[in-house]
């Protein structure tokens, strides 16, 4: 885990922003939402600057919890959550409660560097109401992997050598011409934004999805409107928008396609005293979603407030629930309701990717959301993998005085319990086990450790921090 503070003047503005709630927030999380006591993300804090990978650490124990999501979405310039942009979610749906331990490890490249806030998404089941979503959010949060500290730092200078003229190489055959045009995020650049339309603009065109850095994506078109914009898919098969300031294009663009974008969304209304309108249905027009065969997504959406609403935009995406990768984003409108008048909201798409596995569509407006999972059924595409074995089941076991030893690497993470606080570091000392526990499909292994103060302590290590085992360990 890697994370450093801000310096004293950005933390000074970001206060100042945020009207004085990060204040409290700097040294206790804040409360957690209404109607639950068992959602909090204690890790990162608010104004906590974060880069690579990091665990985010946290409780998510809901009585009938049916799964959580952590999720992110880029703030803007007055350090709010857009109105029209949709969550994007950082890791894998979890269906394990977790108390006071990690609740996702996310890879921040992933994240164009910029200020975020970071929540956590709880679903549970409810025979009398139907699912209900918790969520507890963390805001704001900085992205910064350009300037991290690990960076390369620069080579040193170079000794001085004989003035002598060097011999001229053979000059360098030049490669291929790809067949397709691509785009490849440019030198000095993290991950960067895709986009509903061509414009940099959180409200009016939302971030839709990312491309990681290294990672190529086929040129579908060029802006109509002259902007220089690329439309592209990216490897999960979103398409969207990127700027021609962050990304190189790779090919012959002479053939490439005029395209117009979609238009900007409206501006956010003014507030009214109609209170939410939340998504509180979902069904497909079909018995089951077929990949490359176009489907329509009902989308319920409700007045749930006490006055009449304005009309607003519903944001709905398809993900991946493996790896939380987001295949699709669409959008809905809906008008002017009345309270308690529902509206069905109906939004066509199209998923192309990852066949036989399981997806989710989820919907998103006033900070609420609802979801509905499905199968993509393989069709006209090819391939697809199988669906994925179920993890092993837990279990335990205990070892005899010296059958089971193993070599911690230097300074990985000593934990208080499986999936639970960490307390310190280990040096690469090789230990004794005492006992081995599986839970969640990971292993973690009890160890004693000398505190200094004579007896030694319990702690536990993950089979991954491990650089040596005896084979007699594992099972």
């Amino acid at each position: 885990m890697r994370t450093r503070w801000f310096s004293a003047a950005v933390v000074l503005f970001l206060l100042v922003s945020v009207a004085g709630s990060a204040l409290a927030q700097d040294t206790a999380p804040p409360p957690a939402p209404a109607g639950s006591t068992g959602i909090v993300i204690t890790w990162p804090t608010p104004v906590t600057e974060v880069h690579g990978v990091i665990d985010v650490v946290g409780t998510v124990n809901e009585p009938d919890l049916v799964a959580y999501v952590l999720e992110a979405v880029a703030l803007d310039e007055q350090m709010q959550v857009p109105e029209n942009a949709a969550w994007l979610p950082m890791a894998g749906a979890q269906r394990q409660p977790v108390i006071s331990g990690v609740l996702g490890t996310v890879d921040t490249t992933f994240l164009p560097d910029g200020l975020y806030a970071m929540r956590v998404a709880a679903t549970v089941s409810d025979t009398t109401a139907g699912p209900s979503t918790y969520e507890y959010t963390v805001n704001p949060v900085r992205v910064s992997n350009i300037n991290s500290p690990l960076s390369p730092a620069p080579s040193e200078t170079p000794a001085i050598e004989p003035d002598v003229p060097p011999t001229p190489a053979p000059s360098p055959t030049p490669p291929p011409a790809p067949a397709v045009p691509y785009v490849v995020t440019a030198p000095g650049n993290g991950a960067v934004n895709v986009r509903r339309c061509d414009q940099v603009d959180n409200n009016a065109c939302p971030v839709v999805g990312g491309l990681a850095p290294g990672v190529q994506a086929p040129i579908n078109g060029l802006s109509s409107d002259g902007s220089g914009w690329y439309l592209v898919t990216t490897p999960a098969g979103l398409q969207g928008w990127v700027s021609p300031t962050v990304v190189n294009a790779i090919g012959d663009l002479s053939t490439v396609a005029s395209v117009a974008p979609p238009a900007p969304l409206p501006p956010p209304p003014p507030p009214t005293t109609g209170g939410p309108v939340a998504p509180t249905g979902m069904s497909i027009s079909t018995g089951s979603v077929v990949c490359l065969q176009p489907f329509t997504i009902n989308v319920v959406m409700t007045n749930q407030g006490n006055g009449e609403s304005a009309p607003g935009t519903v944001t709905v995406q398809d993900v991946r629930v493996a790896d939380g990768q987001v295949t699709w984003t669409g959008y809905g409108t809906f008008p002017s309701l009345n309270p308690g008048q529902t509206y069905n909201a109906q939004v066509n798409a199209t998923i192309t990717t990852f066949v036989n596995e399981l997806h989710e569509l989820r919907a998103f407006n006033d900070g609420q959301n609802n979801s509905f999972q499905y199968m993509l059924q393989p069709g006209s595409c090819p391939g697809g993998s199988p669906p994925p074995p179920p993890p092993p089941s837990d279990k335990t076991k205990r070892f005899g005085e010296g059958e089971c030893r193993v070599t911690p690497k230097a300074g990985a993470s000593m934990y208080d319990q499986p999936h639970g606080n960490r307390i310190g570091k280990f040096d690469g000392s090789r230990l004794d086990v005492y006992e081995a526990k599986r839970i969640n499909g990971k292993v973690f292994y009890e160890v004693f450790v000398p505190t200094g103060t004579g007896a030694p302590a319990p702690v536990w290590v993950k089979e991954q921090d491990v650089s040596s085992i005896k084979n007699a360990c594992r099972f």
